[in-house]
Protein backbone atom coordinates (compact mmCIF):
# COMPACT_ATOMS: atom_id res chain seq x y z
CA UNK A 1 0.00 0.00 0.00
CA UNK A 2 2.92 2.39 0.74
CA UNK A 3 4.30 1.68 -2.59
CA UNK A 4 1.27 2.07 -4.07
CA UNK A 5 0.09 5.68 -2.69
CA UNK A 6 3.70 6.73 -4.24
CA UNK A 7 2.97 5.26 -7.68
CA UNK A 8 1.87 7.74 -10.65
CA UNK A 9 1.22 5.48 -13.70
CA UNK A 10 -1.86 4.83 -14.68
CA UNK A 11 -1.52 1.23 -14.11
CA UNK A 12 0.18 -0.45 -11.16
CA UNK A 13 1.78 -4.01 -11.53
CA UNK A 14 1.54 -6.25 -8.80
CA UNK A 15 4.51 -9.01 -9.05
CA UNK A 16 5.56 -11.87 -6.83
CA UNK A 17 9.06 -12.62 -6.51
CA UNK A 18 8.80 -16.33 -7.91
CA UNK A 19 7.54 -15.23 -11.19
CA UNK A 20 9.58 -14.55 -14.46
CA UNK A 21 7.94 -12.22 -17.26
CA UNK A 22 8.34 -13.74 -20.82
CA UNK A 23 9.19 -11.27 -23.18
CA UNK A 24 6.83 -8.82 -24.03
CA UNK A 25 4.09 -9.71 -21.62
CA UNK A 26 3.75 -6.82 -19.76
CA UNK A 27 3.36 -4.00 -22.89
CA UNK A 28 0.16 -6.85 -23.89
CA UNK A 29 -1.43 -6.33 -20.28
CA UNK A 30 -0.93 -2.50 -21.03
CA UNK A 31 -2.37 -2.32 -24.08
CA UNK A 32 -4.96 -4.59 -23.42
CA UNK A 33 -6.10 -2.51 -20.36
CA UNK A 34 -5.93 1.12 -23.28
CA UNK A 35 -7.70 -0.24 -25.40
CA UNK A 36 -10.88 -2.15 -23.06
CA UNK A 37 -12.07 0.32 -20.38
CA UNK A 38 -13.88 -2.80 -19.34
CA UNK A 39 -11.15 -3.84 -17.82
CA UNK A 40 -10.34 -3.33 -14.25
CA UNK A 41 -7.63 -5.55 -14.34
CA UNK A 42 -5.32 -8.22 -16.42
CA UNK A 43 -3.41 -11.15 -15.80
CA UNK A 44 -1.47 -13.77 -17.87
CA UNK A 45 -0.67 -17.47 -18.80
CA UNK A 46 0.92 -18.80 -15.90
CA UNK A 47 3.53 -21.83 -16.45
CA UNK A 48 5.47 -24.12 -14.45
CA UNK A 49 9.00 -23.88 -14.96
CA UNK A 50 8.99 -26.56 -17.59
CA UNK A 51 6.39 -24.24 -19.75
CA UNK A 52 3.62 -26.66 -19.00
CA UNK A 53 -0.14 -24.86 -18.33
CA UNK A 54 -0.61 -23.69 -14.43
CA UNK A 55 -4.10 -23.38 -13.68
CA UNK A 56 -4.33 -20.73 -11.26
CA UNK A 57 -7.57 -19.29 -11.77
CA UNK A 58 -10.67 -19.35 -9.34
CA UNK A 59 -14.52 -17.96 -9.52
CA UNK A 60 -14.86 -16.38 -6.40
CA UNK A 61 -15.34 -18.86 -3.65
CA UNK A 62 -19.05 -19.82 -2.57
CA UNK A 63 -20.05 -21.11 0.23
CA UNK A 64 -21.06 -24.58 -1.60
CA UNK A 65 -17.45 -24.54 -3.41
CA UNK A 66 -15.86 -24.14 -0.09
CA UNK A 67 -17.75 -27.23 1.75
CA UNK A 68 -17.28 -29.13 -1.58
CA UNK A 69 -13.33 -28.30 -1.32
CA UNK A 70 -12.81 -28.95 2.02
CA UNK A 71 -14.82 -31.30 3.62
CA UNK A 72 -15.03 -34.37 0.20
CA UNK A 73 -12.55 -36.44 -1.02
CA UNK A 74 -10.94 -35.22 -3.95
CA UNK A 75 -12.01 -38.17 -5.91
CA UNK A 76 -15.74 -36.76 -5.12
CA UNK A 77 -15.09 -32.91 -4.50
CA UNK A 78 -13.69 -32.48 -8.10
CA UNK A 79 -16.56 -34.44 -9.85
CA UNK A 80 -18.80 -32.16 -8.75
CA UNK A 81 -20.28 -28.44 -10.15
CA UNK A 82 -19.01 -26.09 -7.24
CA UNK A 83 -15.65 -26.96 -7.28
CA UNK A 84 -15.18 -27.94 -10.98
CA UNK A 85 -16.90 -24.09 -10.87
CA UNK A 86 -14.23 -22.43 -8.54
CA UNK A 87 -11.40 -24.39 -10.11
CA UNK A 88 -12.38 -23.30 -13.68
CA UNK A 89 -11.55 -26.97 -14.46
CA UNK A 90 -13.75 -26.79 -17.74
CA UNK A 91 -12.55 -23.46 -19.14
CA UNK A 92 -10.48 -22.86 -22.31
CA UNK A 93 -7.51 -20.76 -21.08
CA UNK A 94 -5.87 -20.92 -24.76
CA UNK A 95 -8.34 -17.64 -25.61
CA UNK A 96 -8.82 -14.39 -24.19
CA UNK A 97 -11.10 -14.92 -20.83
CA UNK A 98 -12.44 -13.24 -18.21
CA UNK A 99 -11.90 -14.89 -14.67
CA UNK A 100 -13.65 -13.61 -11.75
CA UNK A 101 -10.21 -13.91 -9.28
CA UNK A 102 -6.91 -14.85 -11.11
CA UNK A 103 -3.35 -15.54 -8.86
CA UNK A 104 -2.19 -12.45 -7.43
CA UNK A 105 1.02 -13.54 -8.51
CA UNK A 106 1.30 -11.22 -11.11
CA UNK A 107 -2.14 -8.77 -11.93
CA UNK A 108 -2.31 -5.63 -13.57
CA UNK A 109 -4.87 -3.22 -12.04
CA UNK A 110 -5.80 0.15 -13.11
CA UNK A 111 -4.69 2.78 -10.40
CA UNK A 112 -7.49 5.22 -10.63
CA UNK A 113 -9.80 2.60 -9.30
CA UNK A 114 -8.12 2.92 -5.84
CA UNK A 115 -7.26 6.43 -5.66
CA UNK A 116 -9.49 7.21 -2.30
CA UNK A 117 -8.76 3.91 -1.02
CA UNK A 118 -5.71 1.22 -0.12
CA UNK A 119 -5.03 -0.77 -2.95
CA UNK A 120 -4.58 -3.96 -0.86
CA UNK A 121 -7.34 -4.20 2.34
CA UNK A 122 -4.48 -4.97 5.43
CA UNK A 123 -7.00 -7.37 7.24
CA UNK A 124 -5.48 -9.97 5.00
CA UNK A 125 -2.00 -9.70 5.17
CA UNK A 126 -1.36 -13.20 3.10
CA UNK A 127 -4.60 -15.20 2.34
CA UNK A 128 -7.30 -13.30 0.57
CA UNK A 129 -5.86 -10.51 0.05
CA UNK A 130 -6.15 -10.75 -4.32
CA UNK A 131 -9.52 -12.25 -3.87
CA UNK A 132 -10.58 -9.63 -1.75
CA UNK A 133 -8.98 -6.82 -4.22
CA UNK A 134 -10.91 -8.67 -7.30
CA UNK A 135 -13.79 -8.54 -5.57
CA UNK A 136 -13.68 -5.13 -5.17
CA UNK A 137 -12.76 -4.77 -8.64
CA UNK A 138 -15.97 -6.28 -9.91
CA UNK A 139 -18.00 -3.95 -7.49
CA UNK A 140 -16.80 -1.06 -9.52
CA UNK A 141 -18.71 -2.24 -12.41
CA UNK A 142 -15.43 -3.98 -14.11
CA UNK A 143 -14.35 -6.99 -15.05
CA UNK A 144 -10.90 -8.77 -15.02
CA UNK A 145 -9.58 -10.99 -17.89
CA UNK A 146 -6.45 -13.35 -18.68
CA UNK A 147 -4.48 -12.70 -21.61
CA UNK A 148 -3.41 -16.15 -23.40
CA UNK A 149 -0.15 -14.25 -25.38
CA UNK A 150 1.04 -12.93 -21.90
CA UNK A 151 3.08 -15.55 -19.98
CA UNK A 152 4.19 -15.76 -17.04
CA UNK A 153 6.86 -18.24 -15.31
CA UNK A 154 5.19 -19.07 -11.94
CA UNK A 155 8.09 -20.91 -9.50
CA UNK A 156 5.01 -21.91 -6.91
CA UNK A 157 5.84 -21.57 -3.01
CA UNK A 158 9.57 -19.99 -3.80
CA UNK A 159 8.55 -16.99 -2.64
CA UNK A 160 8.70 -17.33 1.23
CA UNK A 161 11.15 -19.80 2.81
CA UNK A 162 9.49 -19.10 5.67
CA UNK A 163 6.69 -20.77 5.12
CA UNK A 164 7.50 -24.44 5.72
CA UNK A 165 8.46 -23.58 9.15
CA UNK A 166 5.15 -22.06 9.82
CA UNK A 167 3.17 -24.51 8.41
CA UNK A 168 0.45 -25.11 10.99
CA UNK A 169 -0.02 -21.31 11.62
CA UNK A 170 -0.22 -20.88 8.03
CA UNK A 171 -2.67 -23.72 7.39
CA UNK A 172 -5.08 -21.95 10.55
CA UNK A 173 -4.60 -18.13 9.24
CA UNK A 174 -5.87 -19.49 5.28
CA UNK A 175 -9.29 -20.36 7.18
CA UNK A 176 -9.84 -17.53 9.36
CA UNK A 177 -8.67 -15.02 6.56
CA UNK A 178 -11.58 -17.25 4.60
CA UNK A 179 -13.97 -16.67 7.00
CA UNK A 180 -12.69 -12.65 7.20
CA UNK A 181 -13.16 -12.47 3.71
CA UNK A 182 -17.12 -14.40 3.81
CA UNK A 183 -17.81 -11.87 6.73
CA UNK A 184 -16.87 -8.82 4.42
CA UNK A 185 -18.37 -9.86 1.35
CA UNK A 186 -21.29 -12.05 1.76
CA UNK A 187 -22.50 -11.43 5.20
CA UNK A 188 -22.10 -12.56 8.99
CA UNK A 189 -24.47 -15.55 8.57
CA UNK A 190 -22.80 -17.21 5.77
CA UNK A 191 -19.81 -16.49 7.73
CA UNK A 192 -20.68 -17.42 10.90
CA UNK A 193 -22.19 -20.99 9.17
CA UNK A 194 -18.99 -21.41 7.51
CA UNK A 195 -17.13 -20.87 10.58
CA UNK A 196 -19.08 -23.54 12.31
CA UNK A 197 -19.10 -26.16 9.60
CA UNK A 198 -14.74 -25.90 9.94
CA UNK A 199 -15.22 -25.59 14.00
CA UNK A 200 -17.25 -28.94 14.15
CA UNK A 201 -14.72 -30.38 11.02
CA UNK A 202 -11.39 -29.73 12.94
CA UNK A 203 -13.37 -31.08 16.16
CA UNK A 204 -14.12 -34.26 14.59
CA UNK A 205 -10.76 -34.79 12.66
CA UNK A 206 -9.00 -34.54 16.23
CA UNK A 207 -11.34 -37.02 18.11
CA UNK A 208 -10.79 -39.53 14.30
CA UNK A 209 -6.74 -38.72 15.11
CA UNK A 210 -7.02 -39.50 18.98
CA UNK A 211 -8.14 -43.02 18.40
CA UNK A 212 -6.11 -43.79 15.22
CA UNK A 213 -3.04 -42.77 17.47
CA UNK A 214 -4.68 -45.18 19.99
CA UNK A 215 -4.94 -47.66 17.83
CA UNK A 216 -1.86 -47.19 16.24
CA UNK A 217 -2.90 -45.88 12.82
CA UNK A 218 -1.50 -42.03 13.12
CA UNK A 219 1.11 -41.09 15.05
CA UNK A 220 0.86 -38.90 18.08
CA UNK A 221 2.14 -36.40 16.34
CA UNK A 222 -0.38 -35.97 13.98
CA UNK A 223 -2.70 -35.79 16.26
CA UNK A 224 -1.05 -32.88 18.07
CA UNK A 225 -1.14 -31.31 14.82
CA UNK A 226 -5.15 -32.06 14.66
CA UNK A 227 -5.89 -30.65 17.97
CA UNK A 228 -3.44 -27.40 17.84
CA UNK A 229 -5.72 -26.32 14.49
CA UNK A 230 -8.85 -27.20 16.42
CA UNK A 231 -7.50 -25.26 19.04
CA UNK A 232 -6.35 -22.38 16.98
CA UNK A 233 -8.99 -21.51 14.60
CA UNK A 234 -11.15 -21.58 17.62
CA UNK A 235 -9.58 -19.26 19.84
CA UNK A 236 -9.19 -17.20 16.62
CA UNK A 237 -5.07 -16.86 16.67
CA UNK A 238 -3.69 -14.85 13.64
CA UNK A 239 -0.36 -15.12 12.79
CA UNK A 240 -0.15 -11.82 11.37
CA UNK A 241 -1.26 -8.61 13.01
CA UNK A 242 -4.25 -6.83 11.50
CA UNK A 243 -3.43 -3.67 12.08
CA UNK A 244 -1.29 -1.73 9.34
CA UNK A 245 1.56 -2.49 8.96
CA UNK A 246 3.10 -0.05 6.37
CA UNK A 247 0.88 2.67 7.23
CA UNK A 248 -2.53 3.61 5.71
CA UNK A 249 -2.99 6.20 2.76
CA UNK A 250 -4.34 9.08 5.19
CA UNK A 251 -1.33 8.51 7.59
CA UNK A 252 1.28 8.70 4.07
CA UNK A 253 -0.48 12.26 2.81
Amino acid sequence: NEGFSRAKGRYVLILNPDTEVVNDALLKMVQYLELHEEAGAVSGRFLYPDGTFQRYYNRFPTFSSMITKWFLPSKISYKLKPTRSYFMLDDDFDKLIEVEQPAGACIMVRRELFLNEDLMDEKFPIFFGDVDLCRRIYSKGLKIFVLPQAKIFHHMAKGGSEQAKRSLFLYVEYFLSMIDYFSKHQGMVKAGLLKAFFSIGFMVRSKVFLMEAIWGRKSWDEFNYALKVFYLFLTRRYVFSREPVLGTRENLR
